[in-house]
């Protein structure tokens, strides 16, 4: 569930008006043409609502937009048009359509700014839809910018269940919510996002609203008349933005007429500018708000109440439509103009635009997304779908990749190999200390937790320390971390008691300066009571010298898996499809879930190449030597042969022998639940009672086992006399009986590779010999049985019983022609043993 609700969702209404309920009960004939457009196909449904926004009145659309986002979006009880679902291959002219209705210039957004044109037209949408960060703190009456002037109170002071919007508002709150709404979060995900409408949307509306203007591009200009009373002036922007209302226009000695002259038009300019920035500001506030404040560390630090005990966990999907956001973002910044300085002839100002990209991330989005990639590391499952959020922690750490829009993924990725990252980033670096520090030491201890021998994982640990191994990136940090903890020495001829002049001194104004950014940082990001762990500190260093033995196990365990995996796509069975390509016992290598750990042969001859290079970048950038090759475990098993001494005992986890019988230690317990090493599990009840694989005929195996059962009822004592007499026929009949067995566990493996349960448990167990049919129920005999049938069928033209007669008689002769075998063998193994004595 995605949050607690205070009470059911509601429609939005108008706050000021009944209007449209009232419409509702008369019948009127727009809400019925409305609602008769709603059950027509997906692409008549878009034409129609189209030639219907652009009949109507303004008022009249004011009374029916309500029903139109809860419709499309799917909000309350209303189904939607699935727009997470609606792809560009299955259903090209319906994605066109819906494209063309929801897109930034078409005619419902067009609607939209014509109603955000009047200040008076107010929607209103649930406060129990708003995330769930964001309603406990209206409760405990820490209300955020975004709601300041949108909440509504009764008389008696208490809250009303409904936040009053205006059209542009309202419509995006339903854009927003529709990705964390949870009526939409078991929709399957998306193979290539590009082909789904609503990131589509997403990429349009982020290319609109924050425009990216690079030289030789002219970026789609937002229509003008649209003003808001309540973002008139962006509170963002207003202490940030010099105006030559707020007295900071120079004076010079110009008549004032001049004056006034100049300072009107640039007002006009900058209340124009702003006008525009608005929008851009309330979409990125909406769409922040809606996806990244789903979990917020503002709750423990106003409230002293109980956790909420749901943690909201992202989709995959959202996790992509994050990232898209922070690459565009980054685009938008990085896209700023240079600023000229004002003058009474030409009085060029700062753009608005400009100023709001600086102040994007402090004050929008670095506090939001830390808690969000914070609590992803700390919850997402321990499989390789944990890359969705790594890929966007890494975009956001690595500003300078996203400079030039125009510039493809190959180009960026061999530009960065060539060159190191400028020092105009190491005020960013600083800035954003937390992320790169906190959130890698996180990763760190994540990696832990993983099977690091699984392709996908091993492909992680290598993208990690690549990113962090960038020669500018490192000394970057480590200057940051030694000038936060360097101690501030007085200079020679300064007194130790604190001389104000060496306050002057710029050591210590970076110290302090660099301390004071710092501090804030950390009080705004993190939790109470936080202790920052630097990097280079040496319990960090300690994690990762363990990491480095942990990724020279995983080595071993990836080349051990990797040849069986090889081995097993090339088997006869696996070819003709009659039997299963690995051991059923080793359940790694059934694995049905969508981001599969394991990969298919062809990723796992590239698990030892990603290791080595991860191993390199992590002993580069922590300054460490890797482990000597003395300290590899299981040299023998590590370059692949078998004849120095690999054996099933190296890939078991390390146990001790006690008093009670063999136990795993803390290394072999951290083997076997990080899947690094396992014991053999064979099954060790009666082999006919095993379960039923994938391979047989469940049916088969059932009726198979009963008539054996029956067999052996009635004939089992005959058939166990018979067997113990040293005749002809008793050696022709044991080659279709199952054979005595002792200990059946010990017959396939070793005690070594066995749990320290299952030696304790190990018994001698005699099992008589008796008749097991449980071979004709496998798929691959049914296969070859046929086959036989076919050919007797083409070559001798016998019916069904000729075949059946053919198959008894080669029977005998197999089984004839095996006991002489046997007994010649055993013949000659007993002269040998008598001349060799």
């Amino acid at each position: 569930m995605l949050m607690t609700r205070l009470y059911p969702p509601r429609r939005p209404v108008a706050a000021s008006s009944y209007r449209l309920p009232f419409l509702m009960q008369l019948g009127d004939p727009r809400t019925a043409r409305l609602h008769a457009a709603f059950g027509l196909p997906l692409r008549q449904r878009c034409h129609e609502i189209a030639k219907l926004l652009e009949e109507i009145s303004v008022k009249d659309l004011y009374a029916l937009l309500p029903l139109l986002l809860e419709n499309v979006f799917g909000f309350g009880n209303q189904v939607g048009w699935s727009l997470g679902q609606l792809n560009r291959l299955h259903q090209p002219q319906e994605f066109y359509a819906v494209r063309q209705l929801l897109g930034p210039v078409g005619p419902l957004l067009k609607l939209i700014h014509r109603l955000s044109a009047d200040s008076y037209l107010r929607f209103e949408f649930p406060v129990s839809c708003i995330p769930l960060p964001s309603q406990q703190l209206i409760e405990q009456g820490c209300i955020s910018a975004l709601y300041i002037d949108k909440l509504q109170f009764n008389q008696a002071g208490k809250l009303y269940g409904m936040v009053s919007l205006s059209a542009f508002e309202y419509y995006f709150f339903h854009f927003a919510y529709y990705l964390v709404n949870p009526q939409n979060q078991k929709v399957p995900p998306w193979n290539n996002p590009t082909d789904v409408v609503y990131p589509t949307l997403v990429e349009e509306y982020l290319n609109y609203f924050l425009p990216l203007y690079t030289k030789g591009s002219s970026g789609q200009v937002m229509p003008s008349h649209v003003t808001s009373p309540t973002m008139h002036h962006s509170p963002l922007l207003q202490n940030s933005t010099g105006s030559p209302q707020s007295g900071t226009f120079p004076k010079f000695p110009f008549s004032s007429l001049l004056r006034s002259s100049c300072q009107a038009r640039s007002t006009n300019l900058v209340e124009h500018a702003e006008q525009e920035t608005w929008r851009s500001q309330s979409f990125l506030q909406i769409v922040i708000e809606f996806w990244l404040n789903q979990t917020s560390l503002d709750i423990e630090r106003y409230t002293y109440a109980q956790p909420s005990t749901e943690s909201f966990l992202p989709t995959g999907d959202h996790v992509r439509v994050v990232r898209m956001m922070v690459k565009h973002i980054h685009y938008f910044i990085n896209s700023a103009s240079v600023s000229l300085a004002p003058s009474p002839y030409n009085p060029i100002m700062t753009c608005p635009l400009d100023e709001f990209k600086r102040i994007v991330i402090p004050q929008l989005l670095q506090k939001k997304i830390y808690a969000f990639l914070r609590h992803g590391f700390e919850r997402w499952p321990l499989d390789s779908s944990f890359r969705l959020l790594m890929e966007t922690w890494l975009s956001f750490i690595q500003p300078w990749r996203y400079t030039d829009p125009t510039q493809s993924n190959v180009d960026r990725g061999t530009e960065m190999r060539d060159r190191v990252v400028d020092k105009k980033w190491h005020q960013f670096v600083v800035d954003n200390l937390l992320f790169y520090s906190v959130l890698c030491q996180q990763f760190l201890h994540r990696a832990f937790r993983m099977d690091l021998s699984a392709p996908k994982n091993a492909y992680m640990l290598f993208r990690v320390s690549k990113v962090f191994n960038l020669p500018s990136l490192r000394d970057m940090l480590m200057e940051t971390e030694r000038t936060m903890y360097a101690p501030v020495q007085p200079s020679p001829g300064q007194s130790l008691l604190g001389d104000t002049s060496s306050y002057l001194s710029p050591v210590h104004q970076q110290h302090t300066q660099l301390t004071a950014i710092l501090a804030m940082q950390f009080a705004e990001l993190e939790r109470p009571g936080f202790s920052y762990q630097r990097l280079f500190h040496d319990d960090t260093l300690v994690l990762v010298t363990h990491l480095l033995q942990l990724l020279r196990r995983a080595r071993v365990t990836a080349k051990t898996f990797g040849q069986k995996l090889s081995a097993s796509d090339w088997s006869l069975s696996s070819v003709l499809g009659l039997g299963p390509s690995v051991d059923y016992n080793a359940s790694r290598f059934y694995n049905s879930d969508p981001y599969d750990d394991v990969g298919n042969s062809g990723d796992w001859h590239r698990v030892d190449t990603h290791l080595v290079q991860a191993e390199s970048y992590l002993c580069n950038f922590f300054d460490i030597e890797p482990p000597p090759i003395a300290e590899w475990p299981n040299n023998g098993a590590a370059t692949g042969d078998k004849g120095q001494g690999q054996d099933s005992h190296d890939l078991t986890p390390e146990t001790q022998d006690t008093e009670d019988g063999p136990r795993l230690t803390a290394l072999g317990r951290y083997q076997l639940v990080n899947g690094l090493r396992k014991f053999n599990i064979d099954y060790q009840g009666d082999p006919d009672l095993q379960p039923i694989r994938s391979y047989e005929n469940a049916f088969l195996v059932r009726m198979f086992y009963i008539l054996a059962c029956f067999i052996n009822e009635l004939f089992g004592e005959k058939i166990a006399l018979l067997c113990r007499r040293r005749t002809v026929l008793a050696l022709i009949l044991r080659q279709y009986l199952r054979e005595p067995i002792v200990n059946p566990v010990t017959q396939s493996t070793s005690t070594h590779s066995l749990s320290p349960q299952s030696q304790r448990r190990l018994t001698h167990e005699h099992v008589a010999p008796r008749v097991s049919l449980r071979w004709l129920a496998s798929y691959q005999t049914l296969g070859y049985l046929g086959a036989a049938y076919m050919f007797v069928k083409m070559w001798f033209g016998a019916g069904v019983v000729g075949y059946v007669g053919i198959l008894l008689m080669a029977g005998l002769l197999y089984g004839i022609a095996r006991a002489v075998f046997q007994a010649s063998r055993a013949r000659f193994n007993q002269s040998y043993h008598l001349n060799a004595s």
